[in-house]
């Protein structure tokens, strides 16, 4: 339950081994083999961690991951497990929002846990509409930092119908308040197995959930497989009726909290341990299971615990510890059986995979003239087994029409596993842009390093720009030159031309026509803007003429032979009128026989 390293957690065991002291005087079916989720099974198991997990020497534990019930900027992955970050909610959010951020930007890819037993007075204790908004408030600044992070609920203690009925309220509150469906990556749950009776040992009441008594859950019950399959499958429909089946489950919480002195001897807690990760491994269901996993119906699981000493009793002996948590930080005979289990799963692979594509550019982009492109790519092996080398790379570029073609190639050398370090590379090439193209960088593309997974050594680096040039207003001005008949007044015609699109442009041709020519009538005149860059606007004007006074109608187009490819064509022209009034010149009248001064 993990409340863990301080006074909740001893507040909770106090009222356990209070009520006790006066109480006390079959598997599902086999889905053997690796996924493309976990090439090597061992990579599910997983442990909590409460002390500094750098004290142990976890060669032998052969686990997957852990977490420690907290955050971390600067990752510590032993024996290459991967680390859960959990976020702690409840009267406050913890870390902040922005330090969130920060240590998401930093860690890209990393799976966050939203709280930690928020259903749990003795936890992060949270109604459940303030977790709902607390959650999106959360989900959203790990998004906006690390679009590829993964996110989960905080696990509820076990999946009865009380603690459902508390995920229900957040479910629906979430809707009603964002009118959107909860967004969650990854489904998370504890399953444990206690009493739920107000003012009681075991999880006592869900907040914001108004009844005095759950499940009745002995302490006999604590290990009971039956109970515990229950639970896992409860919430694998709850899941699946809310649209969700298509979803990994993690159990990130689970374990044996009770000591020798209530049953709970060395053996006991042996048996459900092995008997649980049998469950977890194999059991499968079409109905509710993840169908990306075959339909297995968990996809990682974490131990409680590696190393709490919480229940240690000068009298009793806790068993369900892996390590000793003092000095010399000794592996424990459970810890022995774990290992050995794990280890057995243990299958080398090797995955090759672009983490990060950083793109150096031009700070414009002109259509149709060669850019100069530079990449920065990072390379991981994520697999546990070191790869071969030299591992190749190839930048491809692919535009909207399906075209392809490779403009840079490269190297780096053989990797260790994963976390033990990384590569970093350099490729430069030049690209002529007139429209939006992907670079695609491509690690191990003949595959001649044996690897694992072909299908995640690709990375994409969209280049969203394109052309579109807007004819926004035309006009025309007439000179005030008085009109001789025969002869044409001289008029300035005038275009607002925008350049709506993302590259810069250069020769920009604007023609225009007066009164609706003929289908195909030359225009009375062209003006080209030598250079018009994204986003500005400019005039394009030129002097003409009209051969007669009156309303005039008239029309421009900007780039009239379709020099340019445009995301949009429909906004290349403009009709405009111009007046061409004469000016009259008046004679003075003279009475008849006056003679003029």
């Amino acid at each position: 339950m993990s409340t863990w390293r301080g006074t909740l957690r001893k507040k909770w065991a106090a009222g356990i081994l209070l009520v006790l002291a006066v109480l006390v005087g079959g598997a599902g079916a086999r889905a053997d083999g690796p996924t493309t989720l976990y090439p090597s099974a061992n990579e599910r198991l997983g442990v909590g961690v409460v002390g500094d997990i750098r004290n142990y020497d976890l060669s032998p534990l052969h686990a997957g991951w852990y977490v420690n019930w907290g955050t971390s900027a600067n990752l510590i992955n032993p024996e290459g497990m991967d680390f859960a970050q959990i976020i702690r909610v409840g009267a406050s959010i913890q870390p902040s929002l922005a330090q969130i951020r920060e240590i998401a930007a930093h860690n890209p890819g990393s799976l966050w846990l939203v709280g930690n037993e928020p259903d749990c007075i003795w936890q992060d204790n949270v109604w459940p509409e303030t977790y709902a908004e607390q959650y999106h408030d959360i989900y959203y600044a790990l998004k906006e930092a690390d679009p590829t992070c993964q996110v989960a609920i905080g696990g509820v203690v076990q999946a009865t119908p009380l603690r459902l009925q508390w995920l229900d309220r957040v479910w629906n509150w979430y809707q009603a308040r964002y009118g959107e469906t909860m967004p969650v990556d990854v489904w998370n749950v504890h399953n444990f197995i206690l009493q739920e009776r107000k003012g009681s040992w075991g999880c006592e009441i869900p907040p914001g959930i108004n009844a005095t008594a759950g499940m009745l859950y002995g302490i006999d019950d604590h290990d009971n497989m039956t109970y515990f399959r229950q639970q896992i499958e409860a919430f694998r429909r709850w899941m699946a009726e809310k649209g969700q089946q298509n979803k990994p489950l993690i159990v990130s919480e689970y374990g044996i909290l009770f000591h020798e002195g209530l049953g709970y001897d060395y053996e006991r807690v042996r048996r459900f341990m092995l008997a649980t990760f049998d469950y977890f491994l194999n059991a499968t269901d079409p109905e509710i299971g993840y169908p990306a996993d075959g339909y297995r119906l968990v996809q990682r699981w974490a131990w409680y615990s590696l190393d709490d000493p919480s229940f240690e009793q000068d009298k009793y002996t806790t068993w369900s510890a892996l390590y000793d948590p003092f000095p010399p930080y000794a592996i424990r005979p459970l810890g022995v059986e774990f290992g050995r289990y794990a280890g057995a799963l243990v299958v080398p692979y090797v995955d090759l995979v672009p983490a990060r594509f950083q793109l150096d550019q031009p700070a414009a982009l002109v259509y149709g003239e060669p850019a100069s492109f530079t990449a920065h790519i990072t390379v991981q092996n994520r697999g546990n087994t070191a790869s071969a080398g030299p591992i190749t790379l190839q930048m491809r570029q692919e535009d909207a029409s399906g075209g392809s073609a490779m403009v840079a190639a490269g190297a780096v050398p053989a990797l260790p596993r994963r976390y033990a370090g990384d590569a970093a590379t350099t490729l430069t090439w030049q690209s002529v842009i007139t429209q939006p193209l992907q670079f695609i960088v491509q690690v191990n593309p003949e595959g001649a390093v044996p690897e694992w997974n072909l299908s995640n050594n690709a990375l994409a680096y969209p280049l969203d720009v394109w052309a579109d040039l807007a004819l926004e207003r035309v006009g025309a001005v007439s000179s005030g030159v008085p009109f001789v008949p025969g002869e044409r007044i001289p008029v300035q015609w005038k275009a607002l031309v925008r350049n709506a699109g993302r590259l810069d442009i250069r020769d920009v041709e604007v023609c225009f026509w007066v009164q609706p020519p003929g289908e195909n009538e030359a225009p009375a005149g062209c003006v080209t803007l030598p250079y018009l860059a994204a986003g500005q606007s400019a005039v394009a004007q030129l002097e003409g003429t009209v051969d007669r006074p009156g309303l005039h109608q008239l029309r421009a187009v900007v780039d009239p032979n379709a020099a340019v490819s445009e995301r949009s064509e429909s906004n290349n022209q403009a009709l405009g009128s111009v007046l061409a009034a004469p000016h009259r010149v008046f004679w003075p009248v003279l009475r008849k026989g006056a003679s003029a001064p």
